[in-house]
């Protein structure tokens, strides 16, 4: 009877320990990888990393992955968010390490999600490889009071912290970042890829988060999606620490204070400074009483002013020729005779064959045998660059999600810079007849191999 009691005493006191671990925001016990037996290796192996795993304290910037054994190796990865201080980093994993194997027994591959951290393990292979499923969305409840501002805003953020955590270190690849915009609410945002992952791994699987956020965020007041690879967030109030975790090796041992300077020496410091700045000034007026009588002596080779050049130039007669005289000295415009081109005829030719619906006719004709589609989206990105009005223009992460992501529609663009006024006039004629024509032609989709 007492030994009874006392099994069920042990078995109350565990269960309340496992209870008193705060719940996953969400986690996942991955099915297609199979299951474990109670005696098997793998589970001799896991539970070796799991109660080890944040032992290892010289590992202060919030990434961890192991594996332990020969037959049956188990692997395990866990990340922080990375500015979080090495205590709150180990308490979180902690709780991630006691959880996750009660919540999915016998499973071998599992992962789960706290608000602070991500810890996932498997039987294969899982470092140094982009993943991007199990994922998970969270959305906030509230609504934004601009959900179109708010969206793009937010977008242009991620898109930009996306190209500053991809080219971090093998310790961190973690950014944080805010909008400043007048008249409209603060918006935070974050994004992190485990640091194994390469710099061009790290913003695929960011900017593929980025371009779903519509799927379960759209006119939220902030919005997260996670993956085994990368997570990112952005939220109408401040969710992370702004003084984040520092990589920089600690500075050295504060010196003692040197002892005051003697007398003396300040005194033969402040002859010296004098006397250089005594001959400097000997020395410039010298030069410029010198120049100032060689003019005066010499008017005639005094070299003109900008203003006189100017004056000047208006007087000249500028030479004129007619057509047929410009051709024949040219021999009918030949390539040999060529001095140079400007930019503002190629950039011209693409905007008026765009705004007449006939971009392809500026293909190059070797090039006919490839995507047509695929060639016009180019030149329509292209186009988006030179908008004249700068802040209609994409940034580098937004141009290279247009080009990975056949899925986005693209903005009509505006009037290039190079492109005159008179110019225009006559352009916008043709704009309105061809815009309906130009539009439904852009609606035409073309399969892409996977």
């Amino acid at each position: 009877m007492t030994s009874s009691m006392l099994i069920i005493l042990c078995f109350a006191l565990f269960l309340r320990q496992a209870i008193a671990q705060p719940d996953f925001q969400i986690y996942d016990c991955v099915q297609n990888q199979g299951n474990f037996t109670t005696n098997s290796t793998y589970k001799a192996n896991l539970n070796h990393l799991l109660s080890t795993f944040t032992t290892h304290h010289q590992i202060n910037y919030g990434f961890y992955n192991f594996s332990y054994g020969l037959q049956n190796k188990a692997n395990v990865i866990g990340l922080c968010r990375g500015d979080l201080t090495l205590l709150a980093c180990t308490t979180c994993l902690n709780n991630s390490r006691t959880l996750l194997p009660l919540l999915c027994p016998n499973h071998t591959e599992a992962i789960g999600w706290y608000d602070e951290c991500m810890l996932r393990y498997s039987n294969r292979s899982i470092f140094a490889s982009m993943e991007t499923s199990p994922a998970f969305r969270a959305w906030n409840p509230n609504n934004a009071s601009d959900p179109h501002r708010f969206f793009q805003f937010a977008t242009t953020l991620l898109q930009q912290l996306t190209q500053e955590a991809a080219f971090g270190d093998s310790r961190l690849k973690f950014a944080t970042g805010v909008t400043s915009i007048p008249s409209f609410p603060t918006i935070y945002g974050a994004v992190q890829c485990t640091p194994d992952l390469s710099p061009q791994n790290c913003t695929t699987c960011l900017l593929g988060a980025i371009q779903r956020i519509r799927l379960c965020c759209d006119g939220k007041a902030g919005g997260r999606i996670g993956r085994p690879s990368c997570n990112i967030r952005f939220e109408s109030y401040l969710f992370y620490k702004q003084s984040s975790v520092s990589l920089a090796p600690s500075p050295n041992p504060s010196l003692p204070p040197s002892p005051p300077p003697q007398r003396k020496a300040s005194w033969r410091v402040a002859v010296i400074v004098v006397s250089v700045v005594v001959c400097a000034v000997i020395i410039t007026v010298t030069i410029c009483i010198f120049l100032t009588k060689r003019k005066r002596r010499n008017p005639a080779t005094q070299v003109p002013s900008r203003m006189a050049l100017e004056d000047e130039e208006t007087v000249i007669e500028s030479w004129q020729f007619d057509f047929d005289t410009i051709k024949i000295a040219t021999n009918g415009f030949s390539e040999e005779n060529k001095l140079g081109e400007g930019g503002f005829g190629v950039v011209y030719k693409a905007w008026r064959n765009w705004q007449n619906g006939t971009t392809q006719n500026i293909i190059d004709p070797t090039l006919r045998s490839g995507s047509k589609m695929e060639m016009v989206r180019c030149i329509h990105i292209g186009l988006l660059c030179v908008q004249e009005k700068v802040a209609m223009r994409p940034n580098m992460g937004t141009v290279l999600l247009m080009l990975n992501s056949y899925s986005i529609t693209l903005p009509r663009p505006s009037q290039p810079a190079f492109i005159l006024s008179t110019i225009n006039s006559q352009i916008s004629e043709h704009s309105n007849h061809n815009s309906t024509q130009e539009l439904n032609d852009m609606s035409i989709t073309e399969l892409y191999p996977r």
